[in-house]
């Protein structure tokens, strides 16, 4: 491997959460929940002999964003009430507290969206702009469609975007 792995996608840490088990970081970059550690240690394996084989950041962020892609649509494929984040019982409303839509990890750009959803990695700013404003076109044609559709829409998108990735 010539490039080092990323500091902001720790491919090679596997960790259980509260809902699963996950690879990643709790307070960073993580993809999950998987049904055990078994699964995620695979998982990790799989982007970690990825990574081992690309040469450079965009690769990098190319390969570990077709992973964290492909690995979300299976995940909700899996499981359909991974779709739509809902408050439990005896849960307060959230406060949502408005910041900029795009934010950078380390060296690479995310935008979030108005459903709770990280889009990314980007290797620029204005690559990340372009795809937000793309999704913010597709979404604003779905006036009256509930939070699953929207959400589906989104991870549709991610694995399926032609916008800039560089």
């Amino acid at each position: 491997m010539n490039t080092p792995l990323p500091g902001w996608f720790q491919a090679d840490r596997v960790y259980s959460g509260r809902n699963g088990w996950h690879i990643g970081s709790p307070s960073g970059i993580s993809v999950g929940p998987y049904a055990n550690e078994t699964e995620a240690q695979a998982a990790s394996s799989t982007i970690l002999a990825q990574l081992t084989r690309v040469n450079g950041r965009e690769a990098q962020v190319s390969a570990i964003r077709d992973f964290i892609n492909g690995q979300t649509a299976a995940i909700m494929e899996d499981d359909p009430a991974a779709r739509v984040l809902t408050l439990r019982v005896g849960e307060r409303s959230k406060y949502w507290v408005r910041s900029s839509r795009f934010f950078k990890v380390d060296e690479v750009w995310f935008f979030h969206t108005r459903e709770g959803v990280d889009v990314g990695p980007y290797a620029s700013e204005s690559a990340v702009k372009a795809d937000a404003a793309l999704l913010v076109e597709i979404l604003s044609t779905m006036h009256g469609e509930d939070e699953a559709a929207r959400h589906m829409a989104i991870h549709q998108f991610m694995r399926t975007s032609f916008g800039c990735r560089q």
